[in-house]
């Protein structure tokens, strides 16, 4: 199942954000839907929550010496960090 490859890393980097935003936006819409509690987050917290577990995978890849995964792991974690970064304009560089 593990391969030390970049693809794998690079596949791996893309799906595991995709999914966790798509699993965390509608555990929060089912949040919003039940206001008995009151908790919800913002879509910018869900999205960066769902990004950030790609670090699951890197520290599993660190412990495995597979660099070349983690290589791959990184790029779609870098790129997505930026995006969220200017779709959400969370330092306020572009108002």
């Amino acid at each position: 199942m593990f391969k030390d490859t970049f693809w794998h890393g690079f596949i791996t980097g893309t799906i595991i954000p995709l999914v966790a935003t798509w699993t965390l936006l509608k555990m929060n819409s089912a949040l919003i839907a039940d206001l008995s509690h009151g908790v919800s987050f913002r879509e910018s917290t869900v999205v960066i929550i769902a990004i950030s577990l790609n670090v699951i995978p890197t520290l599993i890849a660190n412990k495995r010496l597979a660099e070349n995964f983690i290589r791959g792991l990184m790029i779609p974690t870098v790129v997505a960090a930026f995006i969220w970064l200017f779709y959400f304009d969370a330092l306020g560089l572009f108002e």
